[in-house]
């Protein structure tokens, strides 16, 4: 049973070093190594390199590799699937690519803006400055602007802190 996984992994170190590379195909240009198929799709070697990462350890890079490839072809299979089963006016998306693709440009530019613009760094100056300015924001317990007080009354009656308020308003009014 060792012998399986050995074997893959003497494919997969020649795929990715290039050693096993198929040049049948010359009419596209040059092209790497194939590294799985899925229908009618191929993935070589760069495309694989792009999408597998290596965790530097042969039992788990052999893993991660095979379920790279894996997803790859279940991906590929459902995508061609899709494209035979839908009708042409549901293929037609180019529209909605673009409208995405807009949406997403704006959004990162945004996001930039935002970066350029925003100054996080708030100094104590500042924070003492607005402070002073709206101290009446900044009320500890028990005291009560006159602005929230209605003369006489508080807007509830009866609770002992509306008793309370009255008293206060009377005391600075």
């Amino acid at each position: 049973m060792i012998c399986r996984p050995v074997i893959f992994l003497f494919i997969l170190h020649c795929v990715i070093s290039g050693g096993c590379d198929n040049n049948a195909d010359q009419k596209k240009g040059p092209r790497s190594a194939i590294v799985a198929r899925a229908g009618k799709e191929e993935l070589d070697k760069d495309e694989f390199r792009s999408r597998f990462v290596s965790t530097g350890i042969i039992k788990d890079s052999l893993y991660n590799a095979k379920k790279s490839i894996e997803n790859w072809a279940i991906e590929s299979l459902f995508y061609q699937e899709a494209i035979s089963k839908l009708n042409p006016e549901e293929l037609q998306i180019e529209k909605q690519v673009d409208d995405y693709r807009r949406s997403l440009v704006n959004y990162v530019y945004q996001g930039k803006m935002v970066d350029a613009n925003l100054d996080t760094v708030i100094t104590y100056e500042e924070i003492e400055n607005y402070y002073n300015e709206h101290r009446d924001n900044f009320i500890s317990k028990g005291q009560h602007r006159k602005s929230e007080l209605h003369k006489g009354a508080g807007p509830r009656t009866g609770t002992a802190k509306d008793q309370e308020a009255a008293e206060i308003n009377k005391s600075q009014g």
